[in-house]
C-alpha cells in the first residue's frame, strides 16, 4: 500500500450489537435475524482520506472476549 502511495493512516473502528445477517447465520450456525451477533466494521484511510480497507466481522455473542491495550507517549 506505501509503494502505491495509499499507506492507511487513519483508522475507524466501530462495535455493534445486531441481529446475524442470512449469510453470516449460515456460517456461525445460528438463527437469521434472530440470534445477536458483535460487528466490527473496521476502516482505515490514506493522507488524502480515501479508503482503502475495511472489514466487517461477526462474532457470536456467547463465545467472546475483549482485551484492550491503550499506550500513550515514547517507548
Amino acid at each position: 500500500m506505501n509503494a502505491k502511495g495509499h499507506l492507511p493512516v487513519e483508522f475507524l473502528q466501530t462495535l455493534m450489537i445486531i441481529r446475524c445477517p442470512k449469510r453470516e447465520a449460515k456460517d456461525l450456525k445460528l438463527e437469521e435475524g434472530v440470534a445477536p451477533v458483535f460487528c466490527f466494521e473496521y476502516t482505515g484511510r490514506d493522507s488524502s482520506g480515501q479508503v482503502v480497507e475495511y472489514t466487517r466481522s461477526y462474532l457470536k455473542s456467547e463465545s467472546v472476549a475483549f482485551r484492550f491495550f491503550q499506550y500513550c507517549g515514547e517507548r
